[in-house]
């Protein structure tokens, strides 16, 4: 694909963009070309490349012209490579060959937002003409002028806990919750829960819809499936409305519950049992929710690692991890990029509580918005009262 003499003028999201599928056959190939295209002050990155491995298109940009993007938003670049959630392999693959980026503020033209965790970059070559302040460089885009301009971050890698067929039970000796005032956050697109329930309850919550940006509706599928794998519940809820649902609990155990909201967000409103959100080895992706939430950390647990990230470039969170003593452990502000709070505990550690709390960023939006538990079972608990842990 080529696009040859495009100009973008104070468009109100970025200038142009390639995003792609990262791994394998989602990565798209073949090649793509910018030529002679002119960003002017466009309200977010003027050239946005997400997610296109070394392996993937080839893409160049040559004779382009971007002016004053994201003049705005400081905490952004004009030029933008992003990594999202389950991204793995390296990002880049792209040439830029005299390419002017003119620039009202004084910051790095490139960023690299890093939601993947710990995506390398590659392939990125060639030169940029910065003109700043009268003053006018060319700085051919070498590996340490990348590395200092987008340095790449190092997380540990605690690997995911596969909770797929294991049993949960309440955690002992906490105290009992009011359920039905407590909502879940609000997740987008789909989202995982699990609910423990006896058997002969009827388990009766409230799926809340809501719509995101200019999103069409539809209606939202549930399905709950036993502790014997049975479906329960299979049914669906009115668009961008509440929608009362229930089961029977059929036998003594763990629920899981698979909730589809499409393009938009969703919600558990209220609920007579816990209901906690999960995740199959993957981020649990929020939307818009500030608000405390409860992690368990099993007994004898050496390390676990909490990550959280916003979405593209201009979306993220503030985040504090509180220790069982209600102790602050870290807190970090405007994260777009991944973060991982990092704990080791003491040999034979007992069973605790830990808080994740999140709030709106300082100088970013808060709308899509992750939570990626490591090293643990990955539940989101609403309160202390909704925790539940493995059964040994």
């Amino acid at each position: 694909m080529r696009l040859e003499n495009c100009t973008s003028i104070e468009d109100g999201a970025g200038g142009f963009g390639f995003i792609t599928g990262n791994r394998g056959d989602a990565a798209v190939t073949g090649t793509m070309v910018f030529d002679r295209c002119v960003v002017r002050r466009s309200a977010s990155a003027g050239f946005l490349i997400s997610d296109n491995p070394t392996h993937g298109c080839a893409i160049t940009v040559k004779d382009c012209v971007i002016e004053n993007a994201a003049a705005d938003s400081p905490l952004q670049a004009p030029i933008m490579f992003m990594s999202r959630s389950g991204a793995a392999d390296p990002v880049g693959n792209v040439a830029f060959s005299n390419v002017i980026v003119r620039d009202r503020l004084d910051r790095a033209p490139m960023q690299y937002v890093d939601g993947g965790g710990g995506v390398p970059l590659g392939g990125i070559s060639g030169e940029l003409i910065v003109v700043h302040d009268g003053g006018r460089e060319t700085i051919a885009l070498t590996h340490d002028v990348l590395a200092s301009w987008m340095p790449q971050i190092a997380l540990k890698q605690i690997p995911h806990v596969d909770i797929s067929g294991m049993e949960f039970h309440p955690v002992a000796d906490l105290p009992p919750t009011d359920t039905g005032a407590i909502r879940l956050a609000r997740f987008r697109n789909a989202a995982d829960l699990i609910a423990y329930a006896t058997k002969g309850d009827t388990v009766e919550f409230t799926v809340r819809h809501g719509q995101v940006g200019k999103y069409a509706g539809s209606p939202v599928t549930v399905r709950v499936t036993s502790p014997t794998d049975e479906a329960v519940l299979d049914t669906s809820g009115e668009a961008f409305a509440d929608t009362p649902m229930s089961f029977a609990a059929s036998t003594t155990g763990t629920y899981r519950i698979r909730i589809d909201a499409g393009a938009n967000w969703g919600q558990v409103a209220d609920s007579s049992h816990p209901m906690l959100l999960t995740s199959a080895g993957q981020a649990i992706r929020l939307y818009l929710s500030p608000g405390d939430y409860y992690i368990w950390v099993p007994e004898k647990t050496a390390d676990f690692g909490v990550r959280v990230f916003g979405e593209g470039t201009g979306e993220g969170v503030k985040a504090t991890l509180i220790d069982p003593a209600g102790t602050v452990f870290e807190q970090v502000d405007n994260m777009a990029q991944t973060h991982q709070f990092e704990v080791s505990l003491p040999p034979g550690a007992q069973g605790q509580v830990w808080t994740l709390r999140l709030e709106r960023p300082s100088q970013i939006a808060m709308e899509d918005h992750y939570v990626d538990i490591r090293g643990i079972p990955p539940l989101l608990a609403p309160s202390e009262g909704s925790l539940l842990k493995p059964v040994k």
